[in-house]
């Protein structure tokens, strides 16, 4: 049984995931040629981490196959929420807005950019 997801997803879990959400249910194998030798890791700590993952209930399995097929439970977009919750309140003191200020300081944005954070603003605001 999975357990509660209580903490954010590591690194490598994000490598993982990422590699998931790109290409759907994978199989450890394919999840090692791809993700793995990049890390340089080996395929039992690749079979160990989506384990783990497994555990945390951060991917599902498909145990009716031969080999197990894995599948991203947590959302790309649910999963970009809880890392920049967690760093607006960790770095910023919970404050969107200097989160913000410092990302826009950080890099300029365009304007085609700056039109879409408008828009954005605007449709939260009503």
């Amino acid at each position: 049984m999975a357990r509660l997801r209580l903490s954010r997803p590591t690194d490598a879990e994000l490598q993982i995931l990422a590699h998931l959400w790109a290409n759907g249910g994978q199989t450890v194998r394919e999840v090692y040629l791809t993700v793995g030798k990049k890390r340089g890791s080996g395929y039992n700590s690749t079979l160990k981490l989506v384990q783990i993952m497994h555990d945390k209930g951060y991917v599902r399995r498909d145990d009716t196959v031969r080999p197990q097929i894995y599948y991203a439970v947590l959302t790309k977009q649910g999963t970009h929420r809880l890392l920049l919750k967690d760093l607006m309140d960790r770095v910023f003191g919970g404050s969107n807005a200097d989160m913000i200020k410092h990302l826009l300081q950080l890099k300029k944005a365009t304007p085609q950019q700056i039109s879409e954070i408008k828009a954005q603003l605007e449709g939260k605001s009503r």
